[in-house]
């Protein structure tokens, strides 16, 4: 699966209020639920929740390339927060199989964390010196080493610095899913003084996207961007869809360029591969 993504339409408003009291909808809009399924645009809305959706037409074409999707659908429905700064939106996600499993589970081992660690030192050794050992390094005596152009008190004090640098750089876990790697658990969530950021339930059944509340509906600069993650040929973890959605202070929300990777509509709706 390749990266590219392409656009489907401009901005997609799907002004949806209901938080912080609300406002009167816009005269002829319609009310209930509205489904956004990356395609066309939507009028205003009292219901306080919107659909985001990969269009069965869309699955149905991609056959086997959406085999490796993790996430079919999200309910997003805008969280009331204090202070007039930051604003909220609530994403209520259906994960496909055991997709929680593998978005969560650590992009690195520890062992393999070591490893790369290791390299890391030897490419550091390489770009300093012109040799990635330091065993071989530090078996040269002083008149090879002059030869380099080096002094073994020099060549002994960066190799002490990069150890302490690598050190300070602990393992920790990082989840496949690079979306979820700066995300908080949701009780880590202060509604009165609220951090922007991306937070999660205990069971990820529900990530909190906290953001500046927009000005309007095309203020994009106040957006975030969510994304449908998929496996793909290699079993990294891909981009199938991605959209930028915001949220106003009266619950509010919209979605700028919401694109699907390597599929496109044709003027008819039909889905093609790109």
């Amino acid at each position: 699966m390749k990266k590219m993504l392409y656009p489907l339409g401009a901005v997609a408003l799907l002004a949806l209020t209901g938080c912080s009291g609300g406002a009167a909808p816009a005269s002829g809009a319609a009310e209930g639920p509205k489904v956004y399924e990356f395609a066309g645009s939507y009028g205003d809305s009292t219901s306080g929740e919107l659909t985001i959706r990969i269009p069965g037409t869309l699955l149905e074409a991609a056959g086997s390339d959406a085999d490796g999707l993790l996430i079919t659908e999200v309910k997003a429905t805008p969280r009331e927060l204090d202070g007039a700064k930051m604003c909220a939106v609530d994403l209520a996600v259906a994960y496909a199989g055991d997709a929680p499993d593998v978005l969560t589970k650590p992009k690195m081992t520890e062992a393999e964390w070591e490893i790369d660690q290791q390299q890391r030192f030897e490419n550091e050794l390489m770009n300093a010196f012109g040799i990635g050992s330091e065993d071989e390094l530090l078996a040269l005596t002083d008149e090879e080493l002059v030869e380099y152009g080096l002094y073994r008190e020099d060549v002994l004090s960066y190799i002490e610095e990069l150890n302490g640098y690598l050190a300070e750089d602990a393992y920790s876990p990082t989840p496949s899913w690079s979306l979820l790697q700066a995300a908080q658990p949701v009780a880590e969530l202060d509604e009165a003084d609220p951090a922007s950021g991306l937070y999660h339930s205990d069971d990820y059944a529900t990530l909190t996207l906290v953001q500046p509340c927009a000005k309007s509906v095309s203020d994009y600069d106040s957006s975030s961007e969510f994304w449908f993650p998929a496996v793909n040929d290699e079993g990294e973890i891909d981009q199938f869809a991605t959209l930028n959605l915001l949220v106003m202070k009266s619950g509010t929300m919209a979605i700028n360029e919401g694109e699907i990777a390597d599929y496109v509509r044709d003027s008819e709706g039909h889905w093609l591969a790109s």
